[in-house]
């Protein structure tokens, strides 16, 4: 198998694995934040250490009730104990826009601003960069069983039997699952990050 079939097979199973949010997005922001994205043409992204909600990319750590025998595969068991491994150890920087389902929540009114605009999620440029947008889930069972089932999905069997790819693919099967889970406190916000 040539190398470009080896990166197509896990290009395939990563898109399989992201699940990337399709339709409107609404972001509510300030005068100042709707100035910017209408008179520069760019969304600003934030530090998820300076979030609203402390937890950022962090509950998935704690939470879950996942342990890693839950995981058939070798790679995803690997990278599940590597995540749980560095608790409380500072992390790479992670910056996110965030969005809503909706467009007219009074949290995010009173939160964010007095504006809202909504984007097609497809012709943002930052899905041609290949960053996605991800519906958050805020209970732990709904995550748990997302996380399963994409342990499961058939384009694992059609990657090549290479340490290097499988475990870059468990990679992206967890930071996705932390991208996608956030705090049961927040679940009013109707997120997509």
């Amino acid at each position: 198998m040539s190398r470009a079939d080896k990166y197509e097979h896990l290009k395939k199973l990563m898109q399989a694995i992201s699940e990337p949010y399709q339709g409107t997005v609404y972001h509510y922001t300030s005068a100042d934040g709707i100035s910017g994205i209408i008179g520069n043409h760019e969304i600003w992204m934030s530090n998820t250490a300076f979030m609203n909600d402390t937890t950022e990319l962090k509950s998935l750590e704690n939470d879950t009730g996942i342990e890693g025998k839950d995981f058939a595969n070798d790679a995803i068991k690997k990278a599940w104990h590597r995540m749980k491994d560095r608790r409380g150890i500072n992390k790479p920087d992670y910056y996110m826009a965030s969005f809503s389902e909706e467009p007219d929540l009074l949290e995010q009114w009173r939160a964010y601003g007095n504006f809202c605009i909504g984007f097609d999620a497809s012709k943002l440029a930052i899905i041609k960069r290949r960053a996605f947008l991800y519906k958050c889930l805020y209970a732990e069972n709904d995550i748990r069983e997302w996380i399963l089932e994409k342990a499961r999905i058939p384009e694992w069997d059609s990657l090549p039997d290479e340490e290097q790819q499988k475990s870059a693919a468990a990679f992206h099967l967890v930071y996705v699952a932390s991208m996608k889970y956030k705090n049961d406190h927040f679940r009013a916000e109707k997120e997509i990050r």
